[in-house]
């Protein structure tokens, strides 16, 4: 359970609350992003292309962040604004010790930050009635509709995931106790069963692995 995390709504700065007819619009696409001060211009990017091939599309964009600087946070916002009448951005900026514990207990790996670690936070920072949200790295670029990835049943799975087809160093699979004919999937694109994480505790079996 997080502690203690700040949302902000970019149009009033205020606690994020949309609309609750909002929230239950199955039509809205709920997005969600991690990132930082160093990333922000990728995600802007990313933000875009998303919008431009989805032009139709309601979204409801989220991104986490354990800091932005309001120049940032406002980059950001003129993205979404700029290429979309009837999408939405909330920042959750996440101030929790919990989290910096997490961090610290962790090997570093100097290509990995905390923001890369965020999205294993995403069900349990998320409105009760958001039950499903597509998580994007902030390097993608959208090329297509999302529509038809978004409307995959999921049915009693935690996630869907692009199955990676690279061999990965049987090192790793070694140090997680994880059978390598399972296989590995990227984490860059992952559409999230939010409703089944929080049922099953999906999120403190992923740290625990981390």
């Amino acid at each position: 359970m997080v502690h203690k995390i700040d949302f902000e709504h970019t149009q009033d700065k205020k606690v994020c609350r949309f609309q609750e007819e909002y929230y239950w619009n199955r039509k809205v696409m709920n997005i969600c992003f991690a990132t930082d001060d160093n990333y922000v211009k990728a995600t802007s990017i990313a933000i875009m292309t998303v919008l431009l091939t989805n032009k139709d599309e309601e979204i409801s964009f989220y991104i986490l962040s354990q800091s932005l600087t309001e120049k940032n946070k406002q980059a950001l916002q003129n993205t979404v604004f700029k290429y979309s009448s009837k999408s939405q951005i909330c920042f959750c900026i996440l101030t929790s010790s919990i989290i910096d514990k997490f961090y610290s207990t962790i090997k570093k790996e100097n290509h990995v930050s905390l923001a890369t670690y965020l999205r294993l936070f995403i069900p349990s920072l998320l409105p009760n009635s958001v039950q499903k949200i597509l998580y994007l790295d902030g390097d993608i670029i959208c090329t297509d509709s999302l529509r038809p990835l978004y409307e995959t049943d999921l049915k009693d799975s935690s996630l869907a995931a692009a199955h990676d087809e690279r061999t990965c160093d049987s090192e790793c699979f070694e140090r997680l106790n994880y059978p390598m004919k399972n296989g590995y999937f990227g984490a860059g694109v992952l559409l999230i069963n939010v409703d089944y994480w929080r049922k099953n505790n999906i999120q403190k079996k992923c740290i625990g692995f981390v």
